[in-house]
This record gives structure tokens, sequence and C-alpha cells, in this order.
């Protein structure tokens, strides 16, 4: 049976959406929502009753990154679709990096509930520590599906109620894992100097051997690390950089002809622009500017 509830359980600041309804499947409240910022300093804060799974979606202009404090945090994952959870009570920032808007879903637990069908994985959730930043191929594609269900807002879904059960299963499971792994991942710095250097050549042909000096790193190593760290390559990861920085110059300038934008932003013409900007929006930069006004 599906649930509706239309208290927001979260709290925020900075200029937001109106508080989205809850939809509720097997002891899984799901909200999606929009976040805007304004100022470059700005945060949104996250809290809940109950022990909740954040999920970024979508991204605009930017990165966003889900924080314990004000202090930037050590990230096991730097990519889209990034995770957070938070225990019970336990706040959770959502901070911009050049970010304009976010798209970002929740994933509250209902412990009493979810322990009435799965106790063992109830118990888990309830057990399962803070953790910023990270990537699980089951768990985001559980999350997305949800997210998805939860937006055509039909009042019953036996596919929304399966997913459910699936996201408790995989959060419970992946939380409860024991993090071993201790292979070499790119630090904080080295991604920041990694990103910094390739907004300084979003107007022209990237070379990775050159930020790879930078950091003082093997080409071929810091291309794997840069992959694991990302989900994607240093080159896929240019051309999103420069559709981020396309969206903030439309944003600011609407009436800037695309040619303008394309030529600044090293694109071949306005139909590589317009391509390389459909790939990860899904939409034309035309479409894409209407949908935001």
């Amino acid at each position: 049976m599906i649930r509706r509830n239309p208290e927001n359980g979260m709290e925020e600041n900075g200029e937001t959406s109106a508080a989205p309804a809850e939809l509720r499947w097997k002891g899984v409240g799901v909200r999606v929502f929009r976040r805007k910022w304004t100022a470059v300093s700005g945060r949104h804060t996250l809290i809940s009753d109950k022990p909740t799974l954040y999920v970024i979606l979508d991204e605009v202009g930017g990165r966003c990154e889900f924080r314990a404090s004000s202090a930037p945090v050590t990230m096991d994952y730097y990519g889209p679709q990034a995770l957070g959870f938070a225990p019970a009570r336990t706040a959770l920032f959502a901070y911009p990096v050049r970010l304009r808007e976010a798209r970002i879903a929740s994933f509250s637990f209902y412990l009493d509930e979810i322990k009435e069908f799965l106790p063992t994985f109830g118990s888990r959730i309830q057990r399962a520590s803070l953790r910023l930043m990270f990537d699980d191929s089951r768990l985001r594609d559980c999350a997305v599906l949800l997210a998805a269900e939860y937006e055509k807002s039909e009042n019953s879904s036996k596919y929304g109620e399966g997913l459910a059960l699936s996201l408790v299963a995989a959060v419970a499971e992946t939380m409860s894992r024991l993090r071993t792994n201790r292979r070499r991942r790119l630090s904080r710095h080295e991604f920041t100097l990694a990103t910094e250097c390739i907004d300084e050549r979003s107007d022209r042909p990237l070379r990775v051997d050159e930020i790879a000096r930078v950091l003082g790193l093997e080409m071929t190593k810091f291309s794997s690390l840069f992959r694991q760290a990302t989900g994607m390559s240093m080159q896929r990861w240019h051309v999103r950089a420069r559709v981020h920085q396309a969206q903030r110059m439309m944003l600011d300038g609407p009436d800037q002809h695309l040619s303008e934008i394309a030529s600044r932003l090293g694109f071949a013409d306005q139909s590589h622009f317009a391509r390389a900007f459909k790939q990860f929006t899904g939409l034309t930069p035309r479409e894409w500017l209407r949908s935001e006004s």
C-alpha cells in the first residue's frame, strides 16, 4: 500500500521549492525536491527523525556535496548521483560547488514498519552510521528507479512496493558491510587541483598528461584513479564541466547567443555544443533554457 504524508520532516535554508509530499511504500518514505542556490556559500540543511538515504539526482551548473559540517570531507566518490546516508536526527548539509540547482531524492526508513516484515534488515539500518559522498551501483539504481516512480505520483504501485523492498535490502546490506578496501584513492586535494586545472582549460582540448604532471602522478595511474573517483574518464568529465559552465552562462545571460557560448567554451560549433549539452541533460540548450524559465 502507498501512503501520502504532507509533512516535510526536513529543515532547509536558502531558496527552495515547495515542500514535497511524501509517498510511502513498504516503510520507505520517498520525496524528490529541487534546491536552488543564489549564493556561493549557501547550504541546505537536511535532517529527519528517521534514518535517511539521500541521492543527488541532477546537478545544474556545478556539483553538490553532502557534508556533516562546514568543513570539506574526504569523499569516496566525486561523480554524478552521489549517495549520502544519515542516521535518525543527524543533520546532513548539501553544499554547492559552483552549483545553481540540484534535484535530490530522500528515502526515509520507518523502522517499526520495516521490522514487521524484514526485522533483520530493519535492525541493520537502525545501526548504520553516517556516510557521505559514496557510490554503490545497486543501491543507486534502486533509488533512482524508486524516485522515478515517486514522480509518477500514482496512488498505488506494486512495482513501487517491489523497488522499496529492494532498496531496504540494498541499504541494509551496503551500510552494514565494513569498508575494508584500502586501495589508493584520489585525495580531496588532488581531486580539487585536477578539476581546477580542467576548468582553466575549458576552452581548449584537454591533455591528461598535463593534469597528471601537476599532481605528480604517472598518466595511466592518474587516469585510473580519476575514473575510480568519478565513474567517468577525464575527457568525459571535461565535457561535463563545460556543459555546467554553459548552464551558468545561460542562466546569468539568457539573451546570449548560443554560438557565442559554444565558441567561448571551445566547442567546434553550435551543433557540436548542442550535441554535448543534450548528452548530459537530455535536452538541447534552447529546450533546457525554456524549462528553467
